[in-house]
This record gives structure tokens, C-alpha cells and sequence, in this order.
């Protein structure tokens, strides 16, 4: 089924297999929502349902939010094709919460499941029985062949680090990558596959940009080793775009001069088929005069003789 992102089912040679399981992770900021919300739209404008759980923050923040990108949440919601629940991580333990969690997925029987984030249930039972309720979440959800996406925050540790606070990693089908970029005075967002099972996926970094028509995966630039994304990706793409112009002023110079001068040789030779023509018709004509002349004089030369009836031809 289609991400929602056409360049990045590109990227997992098609998109997402029904019923796995997919892991977005990143630090704060980094869009993790924005990329489930992608999802999740493109299943219900699919007719499709999906249920939108999230830990900590409110339905109406989230459907606003997500406004900001092109994504109408209420829509969907209207239509009975979206469920939203919010869910605060310290008013239940871990099991309370997966237990209401599975209530509403036996009760609407979603297509598309989205836990934002699953990091959070930490909160509720520590990381041991988190990632044990998990792997049966996982076990649920494949059970039933939902395709499920889990947000998770990276190690607070060390944000740099592809570890997620619940090593939901390791039992993930998909896991999409999401980190800031400092380059130039400016922070960018970038997304990179770390693994797609059964998929030869793509191993480039893409740069990942928010807009008003929702997000989309640019490509990134590598210059002297340094990757460029954001302003700098913009001056490269114009420098490109300008050089390409400029070559292809060049072409069309060269190719209307190579024009002008096919003329020319063209004219050159359509007036040496003029003269050759002339030349030709004034062989024809001093051909025929001569011819002319010398019947004239065979003729007059006969006269002559008949007069002088002279003996011989």
C-alpha cells in the first residue's frame, strides 16, 4: 500500500506491505507525525480505515496540526473512516492502555493502526514491560494483518544513535529514520530507510519537506564531502538550472548558425544547378547551330553542283 509519499514508495520499491509493522523514529520536531498523518490519509482517501492513537496530545492538536500540511483530518473523520483517541501515558499503566488500545481496534477494525508514540508507554511501566507489551501489540496487529505504525523518540542519551527508546527496532518490518541536518545556519530535516524487510529498498538520505500541499522527499547534494540540503540545495538546483540554460542557449545558438549556413550551401548549390542547367541548354544550342550550319553547307554545296552538273555526289 502507497505511503502517501510517491517518492518514497519509490524508495521502498512500492511502498509498505500490508500488515507490517513500521517504525518511525527521530528526535522531536523531525515530523514523525506528520509522516504517520500521511498514511493515514492516503488509506481513508483510499476508503480505508485507520485509527489515530496518540499518547499526549490532544485530537484537535494533532487534526489542526496537521491542517498546516494539506492534510483535512475532519474529513475523514465526517465520513466514519477515522478514529481518533488520545491517551495520557501516566493516568493507566502500560497493560490499561494496551487493553483500551485493542478495545477500540476489535470495535472499529481498522485497516491502519498509528501509536504516537509508542515510546511513550515507557511512562506507564518502565522499559522492560514496555517492550514487552509491544512485542504483543506487535503480535496483535499482524494477527489481524493491520498495518501498524509506531512513533518512537530516539535515545535521549545519545540523540544521534538509531536506538529508540523501546528497541521496537528490532521487531519492526519498516524502519524510517527521521534527524535534523545543521548546515548554513539552518536546521533540515532528512529521512533515510535503515531497513525494509522483503524490500530492496533505498539506501540514499533524502531531504524531507513540509509544505502547504503536504510532505515530499527532495534529493540531496554532496559537495567536498558535505551534504547540502535546504538553502544550499536551493542555490545548487539554481546553478544547475542556470547552467542547463546556458548549454542550452549554446545548442541553440550553434544549431541555428549550423541552420544559417545549411542555407547558404543550399542556396550556393541551387545556383550551381542554375548555371549547370545554362551551360547544359548552351551545349544543346551550339549542338543544333552547328548541326544547323552544316546541313546549310552540304545543301549549298549540292546547289552548286546540280547548277554546274558536275559528275559525283
Amino acid at each position: 500500500m502507497t505511503s502517501g509519499i510517491p517518492r518514497l514508495d519509490t524508495m521502498l520499491a512500492g511502498g509498505y506491505y500490508r500488515g507490517s509493522t513500521i517504525l518511525i523514529s527521530g528526535s522531536p520536531g523531525t515530523a514523525k507525525t506528520s509522516l504517520a498523518a500521511v498514511l493515514v490519509n492516503a488509506a481513508c482517501q483510499n476508503g480505508e480505515r485507520a485509527l489515530f492513537v496518540s499518547f499526549d496530545e490532544p485530537e484537535e492538536q494533532i487534526v489542526r496540526n496537521m491542517r498546516s500540511i494539506g492534510i483535512e483530518f475532519d474529513t475523514h473523520r465526517a465520513a466514519g473512516l477515522l478514529r481518533m483517541k488520545n491517551m495520557r501515558a501516566a493516568s493507566a499503566s502500560a497493560p490499561e492502555h494496551f487493553q483500551r488500545l485493542r478495545l477500540e481496534a476489535e470495535e472499529f477494525r481498522p485497516a491502519v493502526l498509528i501509536v504516537d508514540p509508542v515510546s511513550a508507554l515507557t511512562k506507564a511501566g518502565g522499559a522492560a514491560l514496555a517492550n514487552a507489551l509491544i512485542e504483543v501489540m506487535v503480535d496483535y496487529v499482524k494477527g489481524r494483518g493491520i498495518t501498524t505504525v509506531f512513533t518512537a523518540l530516539v535515545d535521549d542519551v545519545d540523540p544521534e544513535r538509531e536506538v529508540t527508546l523501546n528497541h521496537v527496532s528490532t521487531i519492526a518490518d519498516v524502519w524510517l529514520h527521521l534527524t535534523f541536518v545543521p548546515h548554513g545556519g539552518e536546521r533540515n530535516r532528512a529521512l533515510s530507510i535503515v531497513k525494509a524487510r522483503g524490500a530492496g529498498h533505498s539506501n540514499q538520505v533524502r531531504e524531507l519537506i513540509l509544505s502547504d500541499d503536504g510532505p515530499s522527499l527532495a534529493d540531496v547534494y554532496s559537495s567536498s564531502g558535505v551534504v547540502l540540503m535546504g538553502t544550499a540545495r536551493l542555490e545548487r538546483e539554481a546553478e544547475e538550472a542556470a547552467g542547463e540554460i546556458e548549454r542550452r542557449f549554446g545548442q541553440d545558438t550553434r544549431r541555428k548558425e549550423a541552420q544559417i549556413r545549411l542555407k547558404e550551401v543550399e542556396g550556393r548549390l541551387a545556383a550551381a544547378k542554375v548555371e549547370l542547367e545554362a551551360r547544359i541548354s548552351e551545349l544543346d544550342m551550339l549542338e543544333t547551330e552547328e548541326q544547323r550550319l552544316s546541313g546549310m553547307q552540304i545543301e549549298r554545296t549540292r546547289s552548286i553542283r546540280r547548277s554546274r552538273r558536275a559528275d559525283g555526289p
